[in-house]
């Protein structure tokens, strides 16, 4: 087999029930040099077994088994034993369009740039810088999943994202793309949708419990990964820490607004004249019950908006 251009990671735990469609979505790709990793993260249902006969049928997909480590450690494990010159990740229960990867490798074929990654289902199709791109991310104005891109698979090399800790299941996407965007010099972001999220009510995403100590974890390890480069992010910075409030407020996380972090926030907000009317509600009205309540109106009134 030749050197594949991209290779497809996908990590894999207990999901039997959609593990076939997700992988036989990737088989009916009509871009045809890739390769596939399934990486089993020490699954208890058949999904090891569903791995093992694809491989058997397919040369193009290698699996490997793990003890359960999460969802981090199998993406590490699928980039350690890549080939590809690029990177794809797609999560076992999801499926991506037959043309998927032929839309992310377009602007790569056609365009003279060194291009670093190439991201799905943006608000327009551009090229931006990578720290255009981190600004996005802070201010929520791009999806923070890793699946359904194309990355260089240069980039991951010493990424510090991939060691998170399995207790850190949630948001893990998120903290590795903005290390990636620090290292970007050059971006495609395409409104193309070609990645099909499943609603699986067994996932992480829908069992999570909101807790004060991850959102706060979640809120330093952003810090941590911006390092030094935040002060080019300040205003950026400055809204995503309103989105972590709002998230406790909405979710009903027990906290007090004498948190050194949520103190700064507050004595700051004159700094920022851009901020939205939610912003100004999360930052104006120091009750939770109350402003929560409030949060509710204007997510009404915006709906009633666009019915008009």
């Amino acid at each position: 087999m030749n050197k594949p251009k991209i290779s497809i990671i996908v990590p894999v735990y207990n999901t039997e029930l959609y593990l076939r469609e997700c992988i036989e979505s990737i088989l009916r790709q009509s871009f045809m040099n890739f390769e596939v990793l399934l990486v089993d993260d020490g699954s208890t249902d058949a999904s090891g077994s569903i791995c093992e006969d694809y491989a058997a049928k397919d040369t193009r997909i290698r699996v490997f088994h793990q003890t359960n480590q999460g969802v981090t450690a199998a993406r590490k494990c699928g980039i350690l034993h890549s080939n590809g010159e690029y990177l794809c990740f797609v999560d076992s229960d999801d499926t991506i369009t037959s043309d998927a990867l032929a839309i992310l490798m377009e602007p790569l074929q056609r365009d003279i740039r060194d291009i670093d990654a190439v991201v799905s289902s943006a608000n327009k199709d551009a090229f931006i810088s990578g720290h255009e791109y981190v600004r996005m991310l802070l201010e929520n104005e791009k999806s923070g999943s890793l699946c359904g891109n194309l990355y260089k698979r240069s980039l991951f090399k010493n990424c510090r994202s991939l060691d998170l800790d399995k207790d850190f299941p949630i948001g893990e996407n998120y903290i590795t793309n903005l290390e990636l965007g620090l290292k970007i010099k050059q971006i495609v972001c395409l409104t193309a949708s070609i990645y099909n999220y499943r609603y699986n009510p067994a996932s992480v995403m829908h069992v999570r419990t909101y807790t004060l100590a991850y959102e706060e974890k979640f809120r330093e390890t952003v810090e941590k990964t911006l390092g030094s480069e935040i002060e080019n992010f300040e205003e950026a910075w400055y809204k995503c820490q309103l989105r972590t409030l709002e998230t406790m407020i909405v979710h009903r996380v027990r906290f007090s607004y004498d948190r050194p972090w949520i103190h700064r926030l507050l004595k700051l907000r004159h700094n920022y004249s851009s901020l939205t009317l939610r912003q100004k509600i999360i930052l104006r009205v120091r009750h939770a019950v109350l402003c929560r309540y409030l949060l509710g109106i204007e997510v009404r009134i915006k709906e009633r908006l666009k019915c008009k």
